[in-house]
């Protein structure tokens, strides 16, 4: 007895130093995004909310980019409050990279606690499945972008509700404790959804039967929240839907075709990640074949593989289950009414691909026969593999640090990001670099007849203001503003709330400033104001409240102006441009006070 009390408490030891491994090599590894200073492409809405909750704490409750995440939201506000403007970037780049290392710890004692035939993983086959997976270059997006707090914070709570779902199911009881942190990682952001599937897939697992009553009651609250949940965002599912339908279609061969390339991509790149590329690569219409044969394969496999006695239980219980989590977790992300390649963003892997780690390390484990040379060989094999991901980490993350190296990284790339190659265009306009920003356009911004027509739409659009705002810069105004006109009166002109924001800006702004100085046609100029209100608007309520309060200004109602420019500097105090102007309409209305 005292024996097996000494190994026990080995292992407890064994099982202690491996998560604070896992802890501190997580940290480590991704320390190296706290050099970033600026905020990234979406950083910015975030920003911008946290410190509209300042001033509303309702706020917390706003959409930000279409997504309602108040969990996600209060924190960042929290980080403004703790770290100041100064020290936001660097601090909530620390709170992301806390979540993730606390993830990998729980992940572990998750992985510890399943069990195949009455057998878990020892301490270390659990450690190098989290450190593989924990410094996998698919994490970089969902850690070192401020923006996937939204990932982080949600991966953490639905992890913490999974192992209390453990040790409640262990004694065969609910656990409310699981419910309730499964709740909150929906406020985070919603990827835990499908929270009943990977639990009843360990359920599955370590039972090796089917569901009987007793199972079904211990997944009763999971799928009540997802009920729940499902009719709570039914309304936007279907605004969405009904937008993506207006928007102009693909052909049903594009979608299905599109569908099998995004799950075999996202399965093989978790394997093998050398196609990946820091920045999420690029929109591709056309599908490689070798990633499309992936997921056809292994449906094919899988019933092959089944009709082997010795297989069949492995295969029942324990593939087939974790395929099915893998491709439930990712329908949110690839989608069924509107396909696109969605860009093959890394963060979306977040999910999906710790089911394929934690299958592929039981498989490993349980059917590598002790004594073979693989399996003398495997930890060293893991370590390398291990060692390969880090030195593909540590290349990606300085792409996360300023917007600059963002845009870099990404026009690195042949067919980059379409997003991305707008950005470059926009920066080089900025540095008067107008030759190149066209030349740009001209190479990195192909049209497709496989694009979602928004998309195509998008570009031309795009390539209409460009040259018209360059022509506004080299002192020709007529000229460009014949193309600013025809961006005003296309019916696709609201792609422009898509483009960088300071260029958007522009877009409008220019026109309305031509309109002033050369025919002072104020009710022309009030227009574009309240369009470019109207727009952005959507994401940033500063820039709603700014250019309202513009188009007040010019229509000279300087007590309208007044309230608007109040309300656009409470929610953005970085922006002096509404203080100045406030300023400015207060004096006017000073005049007009006998």
């Amino acid at each position: 007895m005292e024996e097996l009390k000494k190994r026990l408490e080995a292992l407890n030891g064994s099982e202690r130093s491996w998560a604070a491994a896992v802890f501190c090599i997580t940290f480590a590894a991704f320390a190296p995004a706290l050099r970033g200073t600026e905020l990234v492409s979406d950083d910015l809405f975030y920003f911008f909310n946290a410190v509209s909750v300042k001033n509303s704490f309702g706020n917390i409750f706003a959409p930000v980019l279409d997504l309602v995440t108040p969990l996600t939201s209060l924190s960042l506000y929290l980080d403004f409050l703790f770290w100041g403007m100064d020290r936001f970037v660097q601090g909530a780049k620390l709170v992301n990279i806390l979540l993730h290392a606390v993830s990998m710890v729980l992940f572990f004692f998750v992985i510890r606690q399943i069990r195949w035939k009455g057998i878990g993983l020892t301490p270390a086959w659990a450690g190098m499945t989290v450190l593989i997976f924990a410094l996998h270059p698919q994490r970089v997006e969902s850690v070192a972008w401020i923006a996937e707090r939204k990932d982080c914070l949600a991966m953490a709570l639905g992890l913490g509700a999974f192992l209390l779902f453990q040790k409640g199911a262990a004694r065969g009881r609910i656990s409310w404790g699981s419910a309730g942190m499964l709740a909150l990682s929906f406020l985070a952001k919603p990827m835990w959804i499908f929270f009943f599937l990977p639990a009843g897939a360990l359920l599955l697992a370590e039972r090796r039967r089917f569901f009987g009553k007793d199972d079904l009651k211990l997944l009763l609250p999971s799928f009540g929240l997802f009920l729940a949940f499902v009719l709570w965002q039914l309304p936007a599912v279907l605004e969405s839907a009904g937008k993506a339908a207006s928007t102009g279609g693909v052909p049903l061969s594009f979608k299905l075709e599109t569908i099998f390339y995004n799950f075999g991509s996202y399965f093989l790149r978790t394997f093998l990640p050398g196609q990946l590329f820091p920045v999420y690569p690029y929109y591709n219409p056309n599908c490689d074949p070798r990633i499309l044969a992936a997921i056809p394969f292994l449906l094919l496999l899988t019933p092959l593989l089944a009709r082997k006695p010795e297989l069949r239980e492995g295969v029942l219980f324990g593939v087939v289950p974790v395929l099915a989590c893998f491709a439930a977790v990712l329908v949110p992300v690839v989608g069924f009414s509107r396909v696109g390649n969605t860009d093959f963003a890394d963060r979306y892997s977040y999910l999906p691909s710790l089911f394929l780690v934690t299958g592929a390390a039981f498989l490993l484990r349980f059917n590598l026969q002790e004594g073979t040379a693989l399996r003398r060989w495997l930890p060293v094999l893991a370590v390398l593999y291990g060692a390969g991901l880090l030195w593909r980490t540590e290349l990606y993350l300085p792409a996360w640090n300023t917007n600059a190296a963002f845009v870099e990284y990404s026009l690195r790339h042949p067919e980059p990001n379409l997003n991305m190659a707008i950005s470059g265009a926009c920066d080089l306009f900025a540095k008067k670099k107008y030759a190149e920003a066209l030349d740009l356009c001209k190479n990195k911004l192909p049209e497709s007849p496989r694009y979602p027509k928004d998309f195509n739409e998008g570009i031309r659009i795009f390539t209409l203001a460009l040259p018209g705002l360059i022509l506004f810069r080299c002192g020709r105004p007529e000229e460009g503003i014949r193309f600013l006109n025809t961006v005003y009166m296309d019916p696709w002109c609201g792609t422009v709330r898509n483009l960088p924001i300071d260029f958007a800006q522009q877009v409008f702004t220019t026109g309305a400033e031509y309109h002033l100085k050369r025919y002072n046609d104020r009710k022309a100029a009030a227009n574009l104001y309240m369009r470019c209100s109207t727009l952005f608007g959507i994401h940033s309520p500063h820039y709603a409240a700014f250019y309202a309060g513009m188009a007040a200004l010019v229509e000279e109602d300087h007590r309208r102006a007044a309230e608007q420019f109040r309300r656009a500097y409470d929610l953005n105090p970085t922006d002096k441009r509404p203080l100045q102007n406030l300023n400015y309409a207060l004096g006017k209305l000073k005049e007009k006070t006998p």
